[in-house]
């Protein structure tokens, strides 16, 4: 009978966190899509083939890279569920106090943990691979270390043990924002029309992390940090 109950309980967050990352997917195909085309062409914000890669580095690299996010997701939801578990839905305000909750100490962790992945030493050995990618665009957020990939996720994961227990909309909720602030950090557009605004912003700030200064803008959501923190640029 507790199994039956457990198995009723979880069965939503995994088919929702499913489907939250198959959207997600889709998401960044479109950007890569965009970021490709010429129709969208005016829109860049730098031209994404100054560095060149090649295919057989690149794609399995961002290929294993999705992989082990995949797994990290599941693997978190089935390992730590009494966190995320408090039930399918709750109200408007008790899922947005969560979901900002979790994004606030999420950013703040990031950007400490970003600012050392910039030492010499880091840089060389882990943080480095990401910015081979001076002006990168949607398909670039997962070129990086897998070391790398885990530790970001790794500090999303511990800002959601830290607000737990949520619900599970809260969590779907949370992971859905997370990645698509994310994609749009690594889309290398922007957009005239003014419902772009903030997403035109996080473009633009981690462009300039990339390609122009690398030890300014380490914070992925909230840049207060950087104001905070004397890093903003």
């Amino acid at each position: 009978v507790a199994s039956d109950a457990a198995l009723t309980m979880t069965t939503p967050l995994f088919i929702g966190l499913g489907t939250v990352l198959l959207l997600m997917f889709a998401h960044q195909v479109i950007a890569v899509w965009a970021v490709e085309s010429s129709q969208w062409k005016r829109y860049r914000l730098r031209n994404p083939d100054i560095v060149h890669l090649s295919a057989t580095n690149k794609y399995p690299r961002i290929a294993g890279n999705a992989l082990l996010a995949f797994g990290l997701y599941f693997g978190f939801a089935h390992f730590f569920q009494d966190h995320i578990t408090r039930g399918l839905t709750d109200s408007f305000w008790r899922i947005a106090f969560e979901v900002l909750a979790i994004l606030l100490i999420y950013d703040l962790l990031y950007y400490l943990m970003h600012r050392g992945l910039h030492h010499p030493w880091m840089m060389k050995h882990v943080h480095g691979r990401h910015h081979h990618v001076r002006h990168p665009t949607a398909s670039d957020g997962l070129y990086l270390d897998p070391l790398d990939n885990f530790a970001g996720l790794g500090v999303f994961f511990l800002s959601v043990h830290i607000v737990g227990p949520i619900s599970t909309a809260s969590f779907l909720t949370a992971v859905l924002v997370y990645i698509v602030i994310n994609n749009i950090n690594h889309t290398g557009l922007e957009l005239p029309h003014p419902a772009f605004k903030l997403s035109n912003y996080w473009a633009r700030k981690h462009d300039h992390h990339h390609g122009v200064n690398p030890r300014s803008n380490y914070g992925s959501i909230f840049y207060c940090w950087d104001r905070l923190f004397g890093t903003s640029e």
